[in-house]
């Protein structure tokens, strides 16, 4: 006779409203477990392509997060890479992995996360953190500013005519994704070093760059990769895109999906844009992920040719503001005493005296009166030079105790380049 036995229900799990999760490390046991919270809390599919290239980019040491018994509810990681300031580069925390499970939010449960990451990174000595914001609206009351701006750019190919004087000599050629990546490297490096807002890719970061699994493309090519000859042979520039093929009643009306472009020259950089606008059956050209100063408007004959959508980009936190400050240059001498409000972290508020002398600084904690007043997420707003002082004064967020310090601010904190971070983490 068949057993009579029936298998017992799966336990539910505690009730999430009665659960107190706990702040826990994550382990090399722990870490496939924490890795699918973070691609559910993004609402993601597991992606077996991209598990071992994470894991070897945010390893355990760097990622944490709340448990509620086995089961992650929250969470969080970092990695430091070295970032590109004006005129130098320091140690910056790549913070990445953010997420709190839906029963869960409302809680203060990033709240707690922010706080330890903070806490933890400046007891580490690390200077500044970055993040990319999958909601605008909340890292702000943590500190983080806006420090770079992008864009999604787009237009017709048949309206992207250049002006008659910009020149694109030497020539572009398609390679393999080996190919590139052995060219892209120096070309990476010799960009980053005049380009604030740019990240080292250390270890397998590169790998990042040609992983390219079929559900990403959306109905578009495969990545194709780009490099640019100078009149000599030498490589100067590289480039990827994808093309997504279509129709209509009057011929071909294909579209050029454009990836980063990354030249050491002004020739390279034409040479590059000039060829993908330039593909045979291509009618519509986008960029997402650009810099919001993109170079490319100062080339086209018609300027309202190009359409472009502005978004914020790469967030900025200032842990340390004398060793940060310390690591970038300046377009003009200062002497200014800056009142930094921080109410999350108190080893950052305070204030500070900022002589600068030759384009380089001294910072030192200090009791004299306030030449200026601004946020610890207004100061990683203008670290890298592309927001202004003087428009956050005018916004009302940066105060003028003495006249004259915010002109004075301002010239020294600007730079030769709009920052710009091509790197998504």
């Amino acid at each position: 006779m068949p057993s009579s036995r029936t298998t017992s229900p799966k336990r539910l799990p505690e009730p999430p409203h009665l659960a107190q999760p706990k702040l826990t490390q994550v382990t090399d046991r722990t870490w496939t477990s924490w890795h699918d919270m973070v691609i559910a809390g993004f609402q993601g599919s597991a992606e077996t392509e991209t598990t071992a290239l994470s894991r070897d980019l945010f390893p355990p040491p760097g990622c944490f997060g709340l448990r509620v018994g086995r089961a992650w509810v929250a969470t969080a990681s970092s990695t430091v890479r070295s970032l590109s300031v004006p005129g130098g580069e320091v140690p910056c925390a790549a913070v990445s992995d953010v997420t709190v499970a839906p029963a869960y939010r409302r809680r203060g449960l990033l709240s707690a996360m922010m706080r330890h990451q903070l806490d933890d990174l400046a007891a580490r000595k690390v200077p500044v953190a970055a993040l990319w914001a999958s909601e605008s609206g909340i890292y702000g009351r943590f500190g983080y500013g806006v420090a770079t701006w992008s864009a999604t750019l787009s237009g017709s190919t048949h309206e992207s005519a250049f002006l008659p004087d910009i020149v694109t000599d030497g020539s572009v050629v398609e390679v393999s994704a080996d190919q590139w990546l052995a060219a892209a490297r120096p070309v990476h490096e010799s960009v980053r070093a005049e380009q604030p807002g740019m990240f080292d890719r250390p270890g397998r970061w590169w790998e990042m760059e040609t992983v390219d699994p079929e559900r990403w493309r959306e109905g578009r090519s495969a990545r194709r990769y780009l490099v640019h000859f100078d009149a000599g042979g030498t490589v100067d520039g590289v480039g990827t895109y994808r093309f997504k093929d279509d129709w209509n009643r009057t011929g071909p009306a294909g579209k050029v999906s454009v990836g980063p472009v990354l030249a050491s020259t002004p020739t390279a950089y034409a040479g590059l844009w000039r060829y993908q606008l330039d593909l045979d059956l291509a009618r519509t050209f986008s960029a997402s992920g650009a810099a919001a100063q993109e170079t490319l408007l100062h080339l086209l004959a018609d300027p309202r040719a190009l359409d472009i959508r502005p978004a914020d980009g790469l967030y900025l936190r200032i842990l340390d503001v004398s060793e940060a400050l310390q690591s970038r240059s300046y377009l003009a001498d200062a002497a200014l005493v800056l009142q930094v409000a921080d109410p999350v972290l108190a080893s950052v508020d305070g204030r500070y005296s900022l002589r600068i002398t030759g384009g380089h600084a001294e910072v030192a904690r200090t009791r004299k009166a306030p030449d200026l007043t601004l946020s610890a997420r207004d100061l990683g707003a203008v670290y890298l030079g592309g927001v202004s002082v003087g428009d956050l004064h005018r916004a009302g967020r940066v105060r003028e105790h003495t006249a004259g310090a915010v002109r004075e601010a301002a010239g020294a904190f600007g730079w030769t380049r709009s920052p710009y971070c091509p790197d998504n983490f």
